[in-house]
């Protein structure tokens, strides 16, 4: 099967190179004025998804997490900034994708940025502004946990959370 990245770029590679079921790895963020959400999903192969492989699943991309909460390769940010900025593209495909990144804009910032201000201040982001904010987003935090179809053997919110703290470098 192929497996792919859809911004998941800090976390895809290693995730995809260990043999574990995952399909699809897609991270998501979602700014506004005062708070934000961010957080990843996975489409993992069905009827490889029960017992061990579901904490294989949680075990992977909970330490790609947590590794970028302390370390990172330049490679890894540089397809990062290239994949956001693909993504940043791809979202204004029409009139009505337009209209609503205007409105998202909006209502984070209180104006819209033209997109050569946008790939500015990604341009600007260093590896060391990435690690800072991932510890302070990810390490020792309360993750929230969610699961669609079967949900039997997805791994107790315990062992996520241990995860945001077990593993370092």
């Amino acid at each position: 099967s192929q497996r792919r990245v859809h911004g998941g770029a800090l976390i895809g590679k290693s995730v995809y190179s260990h043999g574990n079921p995952i399909h699809s790895l897609q991270s998501f963020w979602t700014p506004y004025s005062d708070i934000g959400l961010f957080g990843y999903y996975c489409i993992a192969d069905p009827g490889k998804t029960y017992d061990i492989e579901m904490d294989m699943v949680c075990h992977y991309t909970m330490r790609e997490l947590i590794r970028s909460t302390q370390t990172m390769s330049d490679e890894e940010v540089l397809r990062a900034k290239n994949q956001l900025k693909v993504q940043i593209l791809l979202q204004l495909d029409g009139t009505t994708n337009i209209a609503d990144d205007i409105g998202r804009q909006v209502l984070s910032r209180g104006s819209r940025q033209s997109l050569a201000e946008q790939f500015h201040e990604i341009d600007e982001i260093s590896k060391e502004d990435l690690v800072k904010a991932a510890y302070e987003t990810i390490y020792d935090q309360d993750p929230v946990v969610a699961s669609v179809g079967p949900a039997a053997n997805i791994p107790e919110y315990e062992i996520w959370r241990k995860h945001t703290y077990w593993y370092t470098i």
